[in-house]
């Protein structure tokens, strides 16, 4: 019997990862072409290495540990195939990117939805870091920009520069409405009024800064469950 048992879960795991291959072998990515000016500097991705990932796609399911960069110039996700970049095809509907120095703790992963919310923040449809999700709905928009200017060479000269950057931009989805969000102690005590002590104990007992992006959606997670 502990044979037979042993014997289906090999087969469950040989099934499943197979699946899981032929998937993203597979599925019909557009390849990445690489239209940028030569003569601009910085990167046109968020973070310059692959990155394991768990995705969603739709009518295929799940599949983790996908190698995935993210572009906020054109708001697509690619994924490695052979050391080349392809774009995820249309279904791609969620992406959780782990952090490699957490790779087991889940609070730390980066997790992307495409933004369901109407508001004159961030344009619909586009993929969005969800910071946190509930009564309020905490997400970080990504934005590339060419930041032009002038520059000093080591001989002296000046010239202008174009380097590829990125900007973001940080909103709360409340029923009133959508904010422009910075983090701070006066945004948190806003958005969560009507559990302040409840709020302030709770940043007190964990010592949490509220300027830093990681223990201000720490605060409005609490907040969202206390709220349930």
């Amino acid at each position: 019997m502990k044979n037979i048992i042993v014997s289906l879960i090999l087969l469950l795991f040989i099934i499943n990862a197979g699946y899981s291959q032929l998937v993203i072998r597979d599925i019909s990515g557009k390849p990445y072409r690489n239209n940028v000016d030569p003569d601009l500097q910085g990167s046109p991705f968020l973070f310059g290495d692959w990155r394991p990932a768990k995705i969603k796609l739709k009518n295929l399911g799940v599949f983790d540990d996908v190698k995935v960069k993210f572009s906020p110039f054109t708001n697509s996700f690619y994924y490695n195939q052979n050391d080349s970049l392809y774009e995820f095809p249309e279904g791609l509907e969620e992406v959780r990117i782990k952090d490699l120095k957490h790779s087991n703790e889940s609070g730390y992963d980066m997790l992307f939805t495409k933004n369901v919310y109407t508001t004159d923040k961030i344009p619909g449809g586009t993929f969005v870091q969800v910071l946190a999700n509930g009564k309020i709905n905490l997400l970080k928009y990504y934005k590339g920009k060419i930041d032009e200017r002038t520059e000093s060479s080591t001989f002296g000269s000046e010239g202008k520069v174009k380097k590829m950057v990125t900007r973001s931009t940080v909103v709360a989805v409340t029923n009133s409405g959508t904010h422009n969000i910075e983090y701070n102690l006066k945004n948190i005590q806003l958005l969560t009024s009507d559990k302040e002590a409840a709020i302030t104990n709770f940043i007190d007992k964990k010592d949490l800064n509220v300027k830093k992006e990681m223990d201000f959606a720490i605060v409005i997670a609490y907040y969202n469950l206390l709220s349930e």
